[in-house]
């Protein structure tokens, strides 16, 4: 796929019950002229979690529901920001973005086969492998609030849980500037460059 020059914005599934959430999305469609949407689980994954704890389900099997989950956060996200088009499947995305959600399908999930089908990947490095497929110009996972601890450094983020297990092994393959933002930074009412008005956190 040709180089984009969208940001992929991994929007936390911590916001999905947040009243900033439409506020988000508006910023986002404002600070950013082209961007892609991934969504994350959060309350659409953690059901598929609790199920596979009680039926003892194969990891194959919750990391296709999961992923499914991320689909549902995607058609929620798109439903409160209309004028944010859906980009079903990852066909669908192309340098020509101006504002989209994606959303994940059965077909996606098999392209990136590559992606350990466990709990260590999360939506953090589903929409790192995105920024790598579309050639993006960078990824930004926006947080609702910042890591336990003060740091950028990608072991101790995954150590904190702020980002999955896998981010770590997969950022040092790809070739993508990943930063990470909370909902307040967002919100702020900055100049609209990323490194200087947003004060993203790039992961080292």
């Amino acid at each position: 796929m040709p180089k984009s020059n969208s940001w992929i914005i991994k929007v936390g599934g911590s916001l999905a019950g947040d009243a900033a959430l439409p506020a988000c999305l508006a910023a986002i469609q404002t600070r950013f002229a082209k961007s892609i949407i991934v969504p994350g689980g959060g309350r659409f994954v953690a059901p598929t979690q609790d199920l596979q704890a009680r039926w003892g389900f194969s990891d194959d099997a919750a990391h296709v529901m999961a992923i499914l989950g991320m689909a549902q956060y995607g058609w929620m996200l798109s439903a409160l920001a209309p004028s944010i088009k859906r980009a079903i499947g990852l066909a669908a995305l192309d340098s020509r973005a101006t504002s989209k959600v994606w959303i994940p399908t059965f077909a996606d999930i098999e392209t990136m086969h590559e992606l350990p089908a466990n709990w260590r990947v999360s939506a953090d490095s589903i929409a790192l492998w995105v920024a790598q497929y579309v050639g993006s110009a960078g990824l930004i996972l926006l947080k609702s609030a910042p890591p336990k601890k003060k740091t950028n450094d990608v072991a101790q983020l995954v150590e904190t849980r702020f980002i999955d297990s896998h981010f770590a092994q997969l950022l040092s393959r790809v070739s993508v500037a990943a930063h990470w933002l909370t909902q307040a930074q967002l919100l702020a009412r900055e100049p609209t460059t990323l490194e200087a008005s947003l004060s993203a956190q790039r992961i080292a």
